[in-house]
């Protein structure tokens, strides 16, 4: 049997938090920065560590965005970059791809180990192969950089962002390829008064 995918996104909140919070040396900031990217673009490892400055362009508006084929599916995006995003891109020189997505996860884990809102336990369990003995897994050792895209689609959800929006930005082209970011862990809020 298939393992069940581990959906845990953050909040709009959390991803604040972690733009702004502090860091011991320059790996964890890079860590920092690149996750936080991550959830401001919603753009896949592939895609990140691929990023040149001539894919950041500017609309009539003055609105940074890129538009680019993604490296996975081939399947083209077109996604919006926030000031956060921009500031991130230009203080590494748009090189984000100072290690590898194994090592990048590792680092990540351990970074988001010292705060507080990973610390929870999660329905996720881990099932030791010498014992057999079951454990639950905390939030940050389920979170990884791929959790950064689930994040960014989940954050447009909750601010009601048309998903044929989501998907432009995403470059899926099907809602049921779509779906499977959606984080059906979370609680359901009742929208329904603003419709009245």
């Amino acid at each position: 049997k298939a393992p069940k995918i581990i959906k845990d996104s953050l909040s709009k909140e959390e991803v604040r938090k972690l733009a702004t919070a502090s860091y011991k040396d320059e790996k964890e900031k890079f860590i920092r920065d690149v996750f936080v990217f991550s959830c401001y673009t919603g753009l896949r490892w592939s895609d990140i560590q691929g990023i040149q400055k001539s894919d950041v362009r500017k609309d009539k508006s003055g609105n940074f965005f890129i538009k680019k084929y993604a490296v996975k599916t081939d399947e083209e995006y077109f996604v919006y970059l926030n000031n956060r995003a921009i500031d991130i891109l230009n203080e590494y020189g748009f090189q984000l791809n100072w290690l590898s997505n194994p090592n990048f996860n590792k680092y990540l884990k351990l970074y988001l180990k010292k705060f507080e809102e990973f610390q929870e336990k999660t329905q996720f369990t881990e099932i030791d192969q010498k014992t057999k003995k079951s454990r639950y897994l905390y939030r940050y050792e389920v979170i990884s950089i791929h959790r950064g895209r689930d994040t960014f689609i989940n954050m447009l959800l909750n601010e009601n962002v048309p998903i044929h929006t989501i998907m432009r930005y995403t470059g899926h082209k099907s809602i049921s390829s779509l779906q499977k970011y959606i984080d059906g862990t979370k609680s359901v809020d009742n929208y329904l008064n603003s419709l009245l």
